[in-house]
């Protein structure tokens, strides 16, 4: 009797933890919009943003819910004229670098650094993944 007291716990137990998971992967998917916007953004760029573009990049960066990381990608891919701006290597190896940034904010860095008219192929397919995954 206590036994199957005791897995009666257990599966409810791990019923809850699955379904905190769940409820958990669809919270990440609202801060994932953004990402997946710009990496969508730099994959379809030549050159420079479009002025669809720059409008969605300009939109992110007035958002209250866009976090300072995104921030700084969007501001980052706008200033794009056929290369990163100059100005944005600083920061942008900075969100390599830093241990709370996610991996694709890292990928999104990466590609703006070495953005060279369009993306690179590696870089294609880490943009590629941001959005498969998403």
């Amino acid at each position: 009797m206590k036994i199957n007291t005791f897995i009666k716990i257990i599966v409810v137990c791990l019923l809850s933890i699955q379904f905190q998971s769940e409820l958990n992967a669809h919270s990440d998917h609202a801060k994932n919009i953004n990402v997946k916007a710009m990496s969508e953004i730099l994959l379809k760029m030549n050159h420079f943003p479009s002025d669809t573009n720059r409008k969605e990049l300009e939109k992110m960066l007035e958002d209250t819910g866009t976090t300072e990381n995104e921030k700084i990608i969007a501001n980052a891919i706008l200033k794009i004229n056929h290369a990163k701006d100059a100005n944005d290597e600083e920061s942008l190896k900075a969100l390599i670098e830093a241990s709370d940034s996610s991996k694709a904010i890292k990928s999104l860095a990466t590609s703006i650094l070495s953005f060279n008219h369009s993306v690179n192929s590696s870089d294609k397919r880490s943009l590629e993944m941001i959005i498969f995954k998403g």
